[in-house]
């Protein structure tokens, strides 16, 4: 059968499987605490991203503390923001 856990390569070792997720959130659900892979967030940030209404956001412009994602700006309620991170 497949490995549960990462691909076989051809010299027979195990390669991790890198894992996506999305998460669709509204400007008022900030401060936002992500459950998503038990809440535990990439310690790179180059494995993280967040967009607001389309927009790549800079880093400047959030923090992520943990498991919370807090904007350093006032959103607007109807501003639709997607998270998306990587990790093995």
């Amino acid at each position: 059968g497949r490995p549960k856990t990462g691909m076989l390569t051809g010299d027979g070792s195990t390669t991790p499987i890198l894992k996506t997720f999305r998460i669709e959130i509204a400007g008022s659900d900030f401060p936002y605490t992500v459950t998503a892979n038990n809440g535990i967030l990439p310690s790179n940030l180059a494995q993280f991203t967040l967009y607001m209404n389309g927009q790549m956001l800079s880093d400047n412009w959030y923090t992520v503390t943990g498991s919370v994602v807090a904007l350093t700006f006032a959103p607007e309620k109807d501003d639709v923001f997607v998270i998306i991170f990587t990790t093995l």
